[in-house]
């Protein structure tokens, strides 16, 4: 008995091992997917671009429409390579689905990022000058358009996915993040930890993959990657962060294969055939990341005045109001006070009716009242200035609206196991009447965290309050973190605080806490270098040669005498005695400082994304720019608490070095100097 089914799957080499069935198999041969190479110019992109179609095999005569799911191949890819073919084409052989391959390389024929401007003046892999301006979160809306003009599509975002492959892996939650309104769900096979540059030419952001989820929200998500994969240490990071994120539909899938490859595309795209059959509804409440200064989510138009790169974040958006800040980079980046924001939202209010706006401003602590009247279509235009903002609209059933925000604007924090920490707040009210008496409860699925006290009453809180709510909810954390891939992976312990108003939930608060061992001290103050404006030769550690080099370490700017002084920006390193590679002795590292919100004198208003060495990630060694105000009284001593990482690259694995890191912790103390004198 012949297995029709399986026939169909394998072609002409059952035929070919079987020559007495070739007659038989070449009359009951099933049809196969049609694969077609099509091009168009984009206006966008300002060129012709390409793309391949998958089509169902009976597409030509169903006369059914179909899902559409949008592939981004790696670095080194192109819309044509074969190296999932025939994996496609047996998914699309039994399922009603159209695959379209978007091509992803440049006009130089280079792949690395999909031409976005990279981090680091050349890109890791291809030693080729950044590229900007080849915007693919901006590019997807036009193919969307064309494919959905030449094929039987069923053209919503209920029936359209992405997915990709590594660089791809990247592309597809960007592109999904930044076109909601087109997109119902992602996927992503081994996702670059690569940090990409987003935004304006010119004045991009650094966007690390891990921390797309702000955007990501009500997305349903999956994520698959290989056992043997080089990079697994930054997949179990950004698992760790993305389980706490309250995503929704989150999956993470491990499946064993030796390589960095797309394993497992069936079993994926299953997952986006399962939600082809689900709805997906504007959400009542909605998030949004952005590096543009202008854009459009969710019917919300955005623009903004600026001069400095940075995100602007829309949270908790609803009728009722929203949070809104500006950082130059995530997490925890200063919120950008010089800054002219217009809001003009989707349409949800009564046509030409008056509202009431409470804009409470989270850099200056005061709260201004005005009006915004709906237009005929019933949209609200809102201007605001910089500084980051808890906004209240007044609609028919306002009340109360309430927003706890962490006092000094940190999305996570780090924590030493064992110490003893608690948490800051500021409780406000943008709504039109007062609360009840509130219950705030902290809450953690974190069994390494503990909570002394989880619960704290609050009395009621009237219409353009707020509350200072310090020392609150103290706790410990007594998690070791565990090794992953021989480095130390940050895991990562999550905290909810839930904000009650009798039997109203008015505002929920997520945190993220990184439990860290205790920092030591150096050995004397020869293992910290402060640059401001200078160079030093200093040893570094080479991870392809596995040896110890002299380079020179340039940064900060002031007069070069290494001294933090009014007004400087200095950028550190530290001296480990024992780094990540087995050689690695005695080597300098970038420093990450974790304590800038501890005092009113040092600031971190950028970072510096340094290369890894022969690392193939892309993924950067973060170092902070840190600025001296320049009112600081001279002699002023500020105590640092410092993050280093250090890596190797060892051969092991299929055919590529797996690449691990780890970070250690240093507290160091600076003494700052005089104003210098002017020239």
């Amino acid at each position: 008995m012949f297995n029709f089914k399986l026939m169909c799957q394998t072609g002409i080499r059952i035929a070919i091992k079987s020559g007495l069935l070739l007659t038989i198999f070449m009359h009951l041969r099933c049809p196969c997917a049609a694969i077609e190479d099509r091009s168009h110019f984009s206006t966008v992109m300002n060129s012709t671009r390409h793309y391949r179609v998958f089509l169902p095999p009976d597409y030509s005569q169903s006369g059914k429409r179909y899902p559409v799911l949008y592939w981004f191949h790696g670095s080194g890819g192109s819309y044509a390579q074969e190296t999932y073919r025939s994996e496609f084409e047996d998914f699309i052989n039994n399922h009603d689905l159209i695959i379209v391959n978007v091509d992803g390389t440049t006009p130089g024929g280079s792949t690395w990022d999909y031409g976005l401007a990279f981090e680091y003046g050349t890109r890791t892999q291809e030693g080729r000058p950044a590229m900007t301006g080849m915007h693919f979160s901006k590019y997807i809306r036009e193919l969307i358009g064309v494919v959905d003009s030449l094929y039987r599509t069923i053209p919503d975002r209920d029936h359209r996915a992405v997915s990709g492959q590594s660089m791809g892996g990247l592309m597809s939650p960007w592109i999904a993040s930044q076109n909601k309104d087109l997109i119902g769900c992602a996927s992503m096979f081994s996702p670059s930890p690569d940090a990409a540059m987003f935004g304006p030419v010119g004045k991009e952001v650094c966007f690390v993959n891990r921390e797309l989820y702000r955007s990501l929200k009500g997305i349903p998500l999956r994520i698959t990657i290989a056992d043997g994969d080089r990079y697994r240490q930054y997949y179990a990071e950004q698992k760790s962060v993305w389980d706490l994120a309250d995503l929704g539909r989150f999956e993470y899938r491990v499946i064993n294969y030796p390589d960095h490859r797309a394993v497992g595309i069936a079993d994926q795209f299953e997952f986006h055939m399962d939600e082809f059959t689900r709805k997906h509804p504007v959400p009542l409440t909605w998030h949004h990341a952005d590096p543009f200064t202008c854009f459009r989510v969710w019917n919300t138009e955005v623009s903004v005045q600026r001069d400095p790169a940075a995100f602007t974040i829309l949270e908790k958006v609803s009728a009722s109001g929203m949070l809104v800040c500006s950082r130059p980079y995530l997490p925890n980046g200063p919120l950008v006070r010089n800054e002219e924001i217009t809001l003009f939202s989707d349409a949800l209010y009564k046509p030409s009716e008056h509202y009431v706006v409470t804009d409470f401003n989270r850099s200056t602590g005061d709260f201004q009242i005005s009006g915004a009247q709906a237009d005929v279509d019933g949209r609200l235009k809102i201007r605001l200035g910089g500084g980051g903002h808890a906004l209240g609209i007044k609609t028919a059933d306002s009340g109360a609206k309430l927003f706890l925000i962490p006092l000094h604007d940190q999305e996570d924090m780090y924590c030493e196991t064992g110490r003893k920490y608690s948490l800051d707040f500021v409780l406000v009210n943008v709504g039109t009447k007062s609360s009840g008496p509130l219950q705030l409860k902290a809450g953690t699925g974190h069994s390494g965290v503990s909570f002394i006290r989880d619960k704290m009453k609050v009395e009621s809180i009237g219409p353009g309050e707020k509350k200072e709510l310090k020392q609150c909810f103290p706790f410990r954390v007594m998690t070791e973190k565990p090794d992953t891939a021989g480095g130390s992976a940050e895991i990562i312990a999550g905290i909810t605080i839930r904000v009650m108003d009798g039997d109203t939930l008015q505002d929920k608060l997520d945190l993220m806490i990184y439990p860290v061992p205790k920092a030591h001290l150096p050995a004397d103050m020869a293992d910290l270098m402060i640059l401001d404006g200078n160079s030093r030769q200093a040893e570094i550690y080479n991870n392809r040669t596995h040896e110890i080099l002299m380079d020179t370490l340039s940064g900060g700017t002031g007069n070069g005498n290494s001294i933090p002084e009014p007004g400087e920006t200095i950028e550190l390193y530290i001296r480990l005695s024992r780094g990540m590679g087995s050689a690695d002795r005695n080597t300098w590292h970038p420093a990450y400082l974790l304590n800038a919100s501890e005092y009113q004198w040092i600031s971190v208003p950028d970072l510096r994304y340094n290369i890894k060495g022969a690392e193939y990630s892309g993924a950067p060694n973060l170092q902070s720019r840190i600025l001296i105000d320049p009112a600081v009284p001279g002699g002023t001593r500020i105590d640092l608490w410092l993050k280093c990482e250090s890596y190797e690259f060892l051969e092991e694995g299929f055919n590529r070095p797996v690449q691990r890191h780890k970070f250690d912790y240093r507290r160091v103390s600076i003494e700052t100097g005089p104003e210098s004198e002017p020239d």
